[in-house]
C-alpha cells in the first residue's frame, strides 16, 4: 500500500513533489496500489519510486523520469509516456495496452509478461530490454531502436516494425504473423523457429540472421539483404526473394517453394536442398 504522505505531497503538485525529490534524494517513496488514474503528471520525478501495482490508466506521464522506477503489475491503459525516461524500470506484468510511449526511453527495461497491445513505440529508444513473452499485438514501433532487445516467444502479429532497428535483437520462436519490417535492420538477429508468415521485409536487412526453422511461408523479401543468413530447414513456401541477396547464405535442407528472380545466390549453400518447385529465373547461382 501506498505511504500516506508521500501520496499527500504529490496530491499538492508535481512542482512541490519534484522539489521535495530534489532535497531528499535519499528518500525512496512507496506509491504501491496508488489510484493515479487520470492524473497530470507531466515531467514528473518518479525515478526509483515504487509504484507496483498503481492506477495509472489515462495518467498524463509525459517527460516524466521513470527510471529505475518499480510499475509491475501496474495499469497503463491508455496513459501517455512520449518522451518518458523509462531506462531500467521493471514493467513486468504491466497493463499499457493503448499506451502513447513515443520517443520513450526504455533502455534495459524489465517488460516481461507486458501488455503492450495497440501501443504507440514510435522511434522509441528500447535498446537491450527484455520483452520476453510480451503481448505486441497491433502495436507501431516504426523507426524504434531495439537492438539487443529480448522478444523471445512474444506475440508481435500485425506490429509496424518498418525502419526499425532490430540487429542482434532475439526474437527466438516469437510470432511474427502479418507484421511490416520494410527497411528494417535485423542484421545478426535471432529468429530461431520464428513465425514470420505473410510477414514484410521488403529492403530489409538481415545479414547473417539466424532463421534456422523459421516459418517463412508467404513471406516478401524483396530487394531484400540476407548475405550469411542462415535458413536451414525453414519453412519457404510461396516466398518471394526477388531481387534478394543471398550471397554465402545457407539453405541446407530447405524445401523451396520460391521465387528467386533476379535474386543473387552467390556463394549460397544449397546442400540437399529441395528446389524443383523453385523459381531461378534470372538468378545468380
Amino acid at each position: 500500500m501506498a505511504n500516506e504522505k508521500d501520496l499527500e505531497k504529490l496530491k499538492k503538485s508535481v512542482d512541490n513533489w519534484n522539489y521535495w525529490r530534489k532535497t531528499h534524494p535519499k528518500v525512496i517513496p512507496d506509491l504501491s496500489e496508488a489510484n493515479l488514474s487520470s492524473t497530470i503528471l507531466n515531467e514528473v520525478n518518479f525515478k526509483n519510486v515504487n509504484l507496483s501495482g498503481a492506477q495509472l490508466c489515462k495518467a498524463d506521464l509525459i517527460s516524466a523520469d521513470l527510471s529505475n522506477a518499480n510499475l509491475s503489475g501496474a495499469n497503463l491503459f491508455q496513459a501517455s509516456l512520449v518522451q518518458a525516461k523509462l531506462s531500467k524500470a521493471n514493467l513486468c506484468d504491466t497493463n499499457l495496452n493503448n499506451a502513447n510511449l513515443s520517443e520513450a526511453n526504455l533502455t534495459r527495461a524489465n517488460l516481461r509478461d507486458t501488455n503492450l497491445s495497440e501501443a504507440n513505440l514510435v522511434r522509441a529508444k528500447l535498446v537491450e530490454a527484455n520483452f520476453s513473452n510480451t503481448n505486441f499485438d497491433g502495436s507501431d514501433l516504426h523507426g524504434a531502436d531495439v537492438s539487443r532487445a529480448n522478444f523471445a516467444y512474444s506475440n508481435l502479429s500485425k506490429v509496424d516494425m518498418s525502419e526499425t532497428n532490430l540487429s542482434e535483437a532475439n526474437l527466438r520462436e516469437a510470432n511474427l504473423t502479418g507484421s511490416e519490417f520494410g527497411k528494417a535492420i535485423l542484421k545478426e538477429a535471432d529468429l530461431f523457429k520464428a513465425n514470420l508468415n505473410k510477414a514484410n521485409l521488403s529492403e530489409a536487412n538481415l545479414q547473417e540472421a539466424n532463421l534456422i526453422k523459421a516459418n517463412l511461408s508467404e513471406v516478401n523479401f524483396s530487394q531484400e539483404d540476407l548475405s550469411g543468413a542462415n535458413l536451414t530447414e525453414a519453412i519457404i513456401q510461396e516466398t518471394n526473394f526477388t531481387e534478394a541477396k543471398l550471397i554465402a547464405a545457407n539453405l541446407k535442407h530447405t524445401i523451396l517453394c520460391a521465387n528467386f528472380t533476379h535474386a543473387d545466390l552467390s556463394g549460397t549453400d544449397l546442400t540437399e536442398a529441395d528446389v524443383t518447385e523453385a523459381n531461378f529465373n534470372h538468378a545468380t547461382l
